[in-house]
């Protein structure tokens, strides 16, 4: 007996999965660097949490706030399950740096310790792309 080779739109789905749910933490460290949501947004849809993070962002940017020391690190993310054919399932670990938020003139008006954990990631089918729907 052999085993059949593997269903390679499954595997190039579960890549682009994979790679999509990195490129939402490119996004969103560029997005607290630059203040500019606009190439985040495109990568999600229908994420609650992921729209109130981009707004958080337009917010600080209207107020004159500047984010210090953001860069989100996702490590090691795998495909965890496949509940239909539009939908892969996908788990990081996250590491969130210390974080410090400067209001316009300079003083800190929020500020965390940093803490690592895992992130899961629905991903979703949209026509060739895979993007965020929801994360936990």
């Amino acid at each position: 007996w052999t085993t059949p080779p593997p269903d390679r739109s499954t595997t190039s789905d579960e890549a682009s999965a994979v790679a999509a749910a990195r490129r939402y933490y490119a996004e969103f460290n560029q997005a607290l660097k630059t203040l500019d949501t606009e190439a985040l947004r495109l990568t999600f849809t229908g994420c609650r949490i992921c729209s109130e993070d981009a707004d958080r962002i337009d917010q600080a940017k209207a107020a004159g706030w500047k984010f210090e020391q953001a860069v989100f690190d996702l490590k090691d993310v795998r495909v965890t399950s496949r509940p239909d054919p539009t939908h892969i399932v996908v788990r990081g670990m996250l590491a969130s740096p210390p974080l410090v938020v400067r209001n316009a003139s300079g003083a800190v008006v929020h500020s965390s310790t940093g803490a690592s954990g895992y992130k899961d990631f629905v991903m979703v089918r949209s026509g060739e792309v895979w993007l965020v729907q929801a994360l936990s």
